[in-house]
């Protein structure tokens, strides 16, 4: 998650859906990501642009996909207003997990 150090939430609520090759939702759930420190109110995460600040958020710890294939992964927004200006962008990273079954 980019988003301004001037952002107008401390938090920020992103509705996440996850399709498979099929384009069946296999998963979906709605993510609280605090995007400042409750006592002091700094922005989380880090900053290497000025006040635009990343907050990396794991969504799906150790999930392992059942089937090969291209999955797909859509986000929403559910704040108060339809229009985040100072979110500069959400994105997505899969990396393989470290933890074993």
């Amino acid at each position: 998650i980019q988003y301004s150090s001037d952002f107008d939430y401390r938090n920020l609520y992103l509705t996440y859906v996850l399709y498979d090759s099929t384009g069946q939702e296999i998963n979906k759930s709605l993510i609280n990501a605090m995007l400042f420190s409750d006592k002091l109110g700094k922005p989380l995460g880090s900053s290497a642009i000025g006040d635009i600040y990343e907050l990396q958020t794991p969504l799906l710890s150790a999930y392992k996909f059942e089937h090969r294939g291209k999955y797909r992964m859509t986000f929403q927004q559910y704040m108060r207003t339809d229009s985040l200006y100072k979110l500069t962008g959400v994105g997505l990273r899969v990396e393989k997990s470290t933890t074993e079954k």
